[in-house]
């Protein structure tokens, strides 16, 4: 979706605002790097040299050591990115959440001041119906399905600075999809880490012609040699596949966390994670071309630029694959702002947060922020003189059955409660329901929407049974094999009703079962000062830490600000998100 609205008026505003001899104001580049792990950049101690120029960066501009999303999902997530609430609170949601109109967003703030405002991303869950495009006078989520459209999108954002004009102030935000699966880095960064995984020897007799000189970097016009490094590339992952493995899809990722029948070895996972590492070295090259043309154009100084990623990724670390838990992995993402009059490196230690980034820019545009805001302005953290009293970080699943805090008290601490008793129980219609227990027997109640259901459960991947649904809550109670051991339990469906086709109000999401009342003891405490990877459950050990911080949980039941809105998806809208996984 590309929209253009004429900038006469907003630039007679902005000379009007700006007034002879004024001060500049500070310039914004916002950069959202998607699906982007924290722990796998060298930065952030990675062994892997995934990201030489990202760790350049950090060298010169502040880096937080403890970036902390609030919902491990690309439509919640960059929602609360521009407007500084919690996802419960501005209520966007997969599968077609839009948010509301009466709550304002970071650019609509800042055009309003007399900025000029661009985004540009690779649509998905960036789409501008969904309220992303609000504010932008120029915002454009349209880009050819190519694996490296990441090059288009910082292209048209070298373009949009090119026009810019001397002491106008502009805030451009930059989004891409070129680290989140599909798995597919071009060449020649395809086999930088496979090291013998399934890889064949031909590979380089095959397509050993590509060297990064001859990359298309940042070269939006070479169309034909995209689509062409794209049709080898993918050749080249299917070709290496190691034995039992599939090719790492969107769809196919989904169907593992789903429980279905698959043999995911080592070996495949090590490759997965290898084509994940070498998109992260595809990124970091980008971004080194994008910075040198920012150099060439002669950016001024007064502008501060913004790394982040709206969640991580999980290599089966906790059971699943892609971003779907509240697990570190999932939720600690980098951040690196490099700000006006800063040099040197400064790390943070603080624990901070993804509502906190429009507070940030609004006090360093100076701008007014709206009113409510949850997010607090890490601007005393960037230059150490000014105090922070934020110490722990909420952060919930989409399913809501799900929940995480991180906390900082000499140590580093992380709990995670899967769907307690609490009150919001029941409230939340999904698919499917995945819990750790350690219990040998459990009771939870459930209902489906609309009418009856079969649902499936899984307990460790291995088919236990098949339970009957009705529209109307029931009981059920069921014995696991294998005492106390911890058990993976899943239940999940895959039939779905949406309201608005059933006559059940406007509704567009596809809806399937809600359960409550499931045990309250899916506790799990992890120390992550000692133990980064939160592998070591040691709720065993201090069971009165873990029961504290669940119940510091209950604070962050924030009720939405306004009645949420849906937007109809488009075809094109549903194979893209089915591309990215997110539509089964």
């Amino acid at each position: 979706m590309k929209k253009l609205i004429p900038s006469l008026v907003l630039s007679a505003l902005v000379s009007a605002i700006a007034g002879c001899g004024a001060e500049p104001k500070l310039n914004v580049i916002l950069i959202s790097l998607d699906t982007l792990r924290a722990d796998h950049l060298g930065c952030y101690g990675y062994s892997r040299p995934t990201s030489p120029f990202l760790d350049e960066l950090a060298k010169r501009g502040t880096l937080f050591e403890t970036a902390i999303v609030q919902l491990p999902g690309t439509l919640p997530s960059h929602m609360s990115i521009f407007t500084g609430l919690y996802p419960n609170e501005h209520g966007v949601f997969p599968p077609n959440g839009a948010l509301a109109s009466n709550i304002p967003t970071l650019p609509e703030v800042l055009r309003e001041a007399g900025y000029r405002t661009a985004g540009f991303t690779e649509g998905g869950y960036v789409a501008g119906h969904f309220g992303f495009d609000r504010g932008f006078e120029f915002f454009d989520d349209e880009v050819p399905k190519l694996t490296n459209d990441i090059e288009v999108v910082f292209s048209r954002g070298l373009e949009f600075l090119q026009n810019q004009r001397k002491n106008q102030p502009f805030f451009l935000f930059l989004h891409t999809y070129a680290i989140h699966d599909p798995y597919f880095p071009p060449l020649p960064y395809t086999t930088l880490y496979l090291d013998g995984l399934g890889t064949p020897e031909s590979f380089e007799d095959q397509f050993g012609f590509y060297r990064h000189s001859e990359m298309p970097l940042m070269n939006p016009e070479r169309t034909e040699e995209h689509r062409r490094i794209y049709k080898a590339t993918k050749h080249l992952v299917n070709r290496g596949l190691p034995p039992g493995a599939d090719l790492p899809t969107g769809p196919f990722l989904a169907a593992i966390n789903r429980g279905e029948p698959r043999n995911l070895s080592p070996q495949s996972l090590a490759y997965y994670t290898s084509l994940y590492d070498a998109s992260i070295n595809y990124v970091d090259d980008v971004l080194r071309a994008f910075f040198g043309s920012l150099d060439t154009l002669g950016i001024p100084d007064n502008t501060v630029i913004i790394i982040t990623s709206d969640h991580g990724e999980e290599f089966l670390e906790h059971g699943m694959l892609t971003h779907e838990q509240v697990y570190h992995e999932c939720l600690h993402v980098p951040l690196i702002i490099l700000s006006p009059g800063h040099t040197g490196a400064r790390r943070v230690q603080d624990i901070v947060r993804s509502i906190d980034l429009a507070p940030t820019i609004f006090e360093m545009t100076k701008v007014k922020p709206p009113t409510p805001v949850s997010g607090l302005s890490l601007v005393p953290l960037l230059d150490g003189a000014g105090s922070w009293h934020v110490q722990e970080a909420f952060a919930r699943d989409a399913g809501n059955t799900g929940r995480s805090l991180h906390t900082f008290d000499q140590r580093l601490l992380q709990a995670v409660v899967h769907q307690s008793a609490k009150q919001d129980q029941g409230r939340w219609y999904s698919r499917s329901a995945r819990f750790m227990t350690n219990r040998a027997e459990i009771t939870f109640r459930a209902m489906s929407y609309h009418t009856p259901r079969e649902v499936e459960i899984l307990v460790d991947g291995s088919r236990h049974s098949t339970v009957h649904l009705t529209p109307e809550w029931q009981e059920f109670r069921f014995s696991i094999d294998g005492g106390t051991q911890e058990r993976t339990f899943l239940l999940q469906t895959p039939g779905c009703d949406v309201p608005r086709a059933v006559g059940d109000g406007g509704d567009q999401r596809c809806l399937s079962f809600r359960i409550a009342d499931f045990p309250e003891d899916n506790l799990e405490l992890f120390d992550l000062s000692a133990d980064s990877g939160g592998t070591n459950n040691i709720i065993a050990a201090e069971p009165a830490l873990g029961t504290e911080l669940a119940s510091r949980m209950d604070d962050y039941r924030v009720d939405p600000l306004a009645d949420g809105e849906t937007v109809a998806l488009s075809p094109e809208d549903i194979e893209r998100l089915k591309s990215l996984g997110y539509l089964q």
